[in-house]
């Protein structure tokens, strides 16, 4: 399931609403295939979608009539998308038991802490449990729609060669760095860093002891091997300067105080062989393939079916 987190994340959000939205039978919106969406549903979704923009910093009540336009096109074309997933899982007379929710259910608590801390996100999403429900049994449904359509997707040693060799760049491995560091919130406290360092002291030791990184105390500021724009530019720069066993000379300052960085190894730029990645491979390209076939399945689909707008001109105007 986790595949599908590109297709499912606005999916599942939103069928909640066309699940839980109840009778209301005014102010038709849309119609797909003969299936009714309303205003009220509508309202929900664009509503939601105010709340998420608000709790990025931008409040709702500050957006321009042209951005609440934008807001309610693209929520009703997911209306309408989520609509042709729901259709076309009933035709293939695709089901999801409660047990099956209930596993998923489960899973997702596990990621708490305590139930103390699994009911205060449902309180901050502002949803209950029996939403969850729905959300996750609307989830495992397009899932295993995904599942059905794709069924017949297969990838041969051939094929997978074959694009090894048609893509060069995706298999060139950049080079690494393989770095420690010790972080400090002043310059003076990372020069005292670097003066123990010269006398002997043991870097490990002052990761441990004096690093404010939270991670420290556990893996002894060992940061693992990373490409040069995996971390801030202060950073990157200073480690990708040194050699092997080398440390900074003086402190690095970045967003996050004052680094004392050590390289542990390098690993030079390097086109990987076939061999180095064809069990990688054989689990990408297939999931490509299928999500490709998914999407062209889903375009058919939606171009063949009758949809009808029924957003005002002058609101679709405004939203484009």
């Amino acid at each position: 399931m986790r595949r599908l987190s590109t297709v499912l994340i606005w999916i599942v959000l939103g069928s909640l609403f066309l699940v839980l939205a109840g009778c209301n039978t005014t102010n038709m919106v849309a119609t797909v295939n003969g299936d009714k969406i309303y205003r009220a549903d509508l309202d929900k979704r664009v509503d939601r979608a105010k709340k998420e923009i608000a709790a990025q910093g931008n409040p709702s009540d500050q957006l321009s009539a042209e951005m609440i336009a934008t807001i309610e096109r693209q929520e009703l074309e997911r209306m309408i998308d989520e609509k042709l997933y729901e259709q076309e899982a009933q035709k293939r007379g695709i089901q999801v038991t409660d047990e099956q929710v209930i596993e998923e259910l489960e899973k997702e608590k596990q990621r708490f802490e305590n139930d103390a801390a699994y009911q205060k996100a449902l309180k901050q999403a502002d949803v209950t449990e029996a939403e969850i429900k729905e959300i996750i049994r609307t989830g495992l449904k397009v899932f295993k729609l995904y599942e059905a359509v794709t069924v017949d997707v297969q990838v041969t040693d051939d094929e997978l060669r074959q694009y090894y060799q048609d893509n060069p760049l995706r298999f060139k491995q950049e080079k690494q760095v393989k770095a420690s560091h010790i972080l400090v919130t002043t310059e003076e406290e990372a020069k005292a860093v670097i003066a123990d360092l010269n006398k002997g002291v043991e870097f490990n030791q002052l990761a441990v002891e004096r690093s404010i990184d939270p991670s420290a105390a556990q893996n002894k500021g060992d940061l693992g091997y990373f490409e040069q724009d995996a971390m801030v530019k202060e950073f990157s720069d200073a480690a990708f300067a040194l050699n092997k066993g080398e440390i900074t000379r003086v402190p690095v300052k970045s967003t996050f105080g004052y680094h004392v960085i050590r390289v542990e190894d390098i690993k030079p730029e390097k086109q990987q062989s076939f061999e180095e990645v064809k069990d990688r491979l054989r689990v990408d390209l297939p999931a490509e393939r299928k999500a490709e076939k998914f999407e062209t399945w889903f375009n058919e689909i939606k171009a063949e079916a009758q949809i009808e707008n029924k957003l005002p001109v002058a609101e679709q105007k405004q939203a484009g």
